[in-house]
């Protein structure tokens, strides 16, 4: 019997969560979002969450399975989803694809994607279009007013009080409002500057393991099993970095016995299957982020022993990106830099001849973390910006140490590892008193190699004259040698947060 494969893309998230920079609208539009798949949907088709059927309902991207006798079921989502998600939520828009089938559910899929590309191709026409002769929203451009404001920004201010997606991150079954952060200085309030940083993470080859199982999946029933297992470990990665990160700091700020209450230092944008998108105090995000790739390939290699299939005898692996951003700037820039941060460092893990999580036996490419720290107004590509502010060409020196990887590889001990920069970090940590100022003078060594190499030359042997005690601490490949890639700035950047 033919059946019919559902797919619907929410376009426009990042314009629509992104829209300003308020974090209170961007935490509200949050969960707009989240509410669009994880209620409209099933209160339009009538599917219910649990069903087999559905296969994806997360993070923008639906997919569901209807059978024959659900085809007016099918046609009522057709005609009516897209448009109650556009009024609901003004400057997004919907496309979507059915695919018709009998048998192998993978190779509908792979005509859904193509199906769904096609669509999004296809502009449509937003609700929200007024005429010229309106006055409109002094911050947005849009059209809809309410005392006057802006009736999509009033909406998303509405929406900021519900902790739904916060409690995913957490774990939380209740949270104090004045716990949460609503402004950007909420978040960089109880550090030491006023850097924050955007992360984003996305799962490894899932794309390909769905093609190679999906139809022993269908088969088996196990898709909508399959695809709650990627949410929870997701989740459950999130809850314990959460716990050892960000609660730790919350110890040791009421430990300091501060008058000011404590915020969360961190606001969830985006957690759905394998993607997550989150706001946080600067010198938080590289721990955070490194504890939750780890638990995430730790956590779903227990939860997909279940199903007893080979291609996730290792689980699932992930790559990030941190923009490290001081406040004011522009959140969108700073999201397309994360993300952007996420490729480079897939595109590191997926080289040839990189090892693989699980060794030879496994094609699952290991997780690694890519980040960069913003310190001009510059707008460009991540390649521009590597050239521009990494590449010291005064002395040639590169400064592109990294995308790193989580774990350490034992067969090319070569590759950027997190834990060699973590146990450097730890040498300057031990000097922030040093009277010889060893700390201070490797900054200087780094912006001597972008101004002159003889003033670097003459900076490098005087260190090791005065520094000789802090320099034999740092391994001799952090001393600044021509034609070598360095990981001394990485090393200072993140240094200059904590």
């Amino acid at each position: 019997m033919a059946k019919y494969l559902y797919g619907a893309s929410v376009q426009g998230i990042q314009d629509f969560i992104f829209m300003t920079n308020k974090l209170r609208e961007i935490v509200g539009a949050s969960e707009i979002v989240k509410e669009i798949c994880d209620d409209m949907f099933f209160e339009v088709s009538g599917i219910d969450r649990d069903s087999d059927n559905l296969i994806l309902a997360a993070a923008g991207n639906i997919k569901c399975i209807f059978e024959e006798n659900q085809r007016e079921k099918l046609e009522i989502v057709v005609k009516y989803f897209p448009k109650m998600v556009m009024e609901y939520a003004p400057g997004i828009t919907i496309s979507q694809a059915v695919i018709k089938f009998e048998r192998e559910t993978s190779q509908a899929l792979k005509e859904l994607e193509i199906a769904l590309k096609v669509q999004r191709n296809i502009s449509s026409m937003p609700l929200e279009t007024g005429y010229m002769a309106l006055n409109r929203a002094r911050k947005t451009g849009g059209i809809y007013f309410k005392n006057g404001d802006e009736e999509s920004t009033v909406k998303k201010s509405d929406k900021s009080d519900q902790i739904g997606m916060f409690k995913d991150l957490s774990g939380f079954n209740e949270i104090k409002s004045g716990e949460l952060s609503f402004e950007m200085n909420h978040i960089t309030d109880t550090g030491n500057n006023k850097w924050l940083a955007v992360v984003h993470a996305d799962g490894n080859g899932l794309g390909n393991i769905i093609q190679n199982i999906g139809n022993r999946l269908t088969d088996e029933n196990k898709f909508h099993k399959f695809s709650q297992a990627i949410d929870s470990s997701t989740k459950a990665a999130l809850q314990i970095a959460f716990k050892e990160v960000i609660l730790k700091d919350k110890g040791e700020y009421e430990k300091g016995k501060k008058s000011e209450s404590y915020r969360y230092p961190i606001r969830p944008v985006l957690i759905g299957g394998d993607d997550v998108t989150l706001i946080i105090r600067a010198d938080l995000a590289l721990d955070f982020t490194t504890l939750f790739l780890k638990k995430f390939e730790e956590i779903s290699k227990i939860k997909f022993a279940e199903f007893n299939f080979s291609e996730l005898n290792y689980g699932l692996s992930a790559c990030a990106g941190i923009a490290y951003i001081k406040e004011s700037y522009p959140l969108h820039y700073a999201l397309h830099l994360a993300e952007d941060l996420t490729k480079d460092a897939k595109k590191m893990v997926k080289k040839e001849g990189m090892p693989k999580s699980g060794g030879n036996r496994s094609q699952m490419p290991l997780s690694s973390i890519a980040f960069h720290k913003v310190q001009d107004s510059f707008v460009e590509n991540l390649e521009q910006m590597k050239k521009r502010t990494k590449f010291a060409e005064a002395s040639k020196i590169d400064y592109d140490y990294g995308p790193y990887l989580i774990q350490k590889s034992e067969s090319n001990p070569n590759i950027p590892y997190i834990g060699e920069l973590n146990e450097k970090l730890k040498v300057l940590d031990c000097h922030k008193t040093d009277k010889s100022k060893g700390v201070s003078k490797l900054r200087q060594l780094v912006t001597e190699s972008f101004n002159s190499r003889d003033k670097m030359d003459f900076m490098k042997n005087r260190m090791k004259t005065v520094n000789e005690k802090f320099l034999n601490k740092l391994s001799e490949s952090d001393i600044i040698r021509e034609g070598n890639k360095s990981i001394l700035l990485d090393l200072i950047q993140i240094h200059s947060f904590k």
